[in-house]
């Protein structure tokens, strides 16, 4: 049999084809939406704020503070603060209204939590590499939380 003398399709049918097979290769169009600000961002901001460069002079102005939510309950992490240079009552309204969102983010995803206890490290006024002086965490035992 003579390949010339076979019976093509009709165009319709070859046209069809080949842009079903190219809209398969046409990737997915990126969404329009705009992408919606995490709410916890300017939060979290505000928590940094708040501390600041958690400047100090002497251990006793160092102290900890829990932030964040865990699903099981409980801070996710801990902060270093001092009371040189932070008001006590503004941070903690700022930590509370950060972990009331993380806390609410959570629920409305379902996410869980590993439910590990973090435990409270303490907290130190140490030298930093410019000379100054500010509070830093130190590992659990090594310090009195304050």
């Amino acid at each position: 049999m003579n390949i010339c003398s076979r019976r093509l399709p009709p165009a319709g049918f070859v046209l069809l084809l080949c842009g079903l097979i190219l809209q398969g290769c046409a990737g997915a169009q990126p969404s329009r939406t705009p992408v919606a600000a995490d709410p916890l961002v300017p939060l979290w901001r505000e928590v940094g704020v708040q501390i600041g460069d958690a400047a100090c002079d002497s251990d006793s102005q160092c102290h900890v503070i829990g932030v964040g939510a865990k699903a099981c309950g409980g801070p996710n992490s801990y902060l270093a603060w001092s009371s040189k240079s932070t008001q006590e009552a503004a941070l903690r309204q700022a930590v509370e209204r950060h972990a009331l969102a993380q806390r609410a983010a959570l629920a409305a995803s379902g996410m869980a939590s590993n439910c590990l206890y973090v435990p409270e490290p303490g907290v130190q006024c140490r030298a930093q590499a410019d000379g100054r002086r500010a509070c830093q965490l130190v590992a659990a035992g090594s310090a009195a939380a304050n």
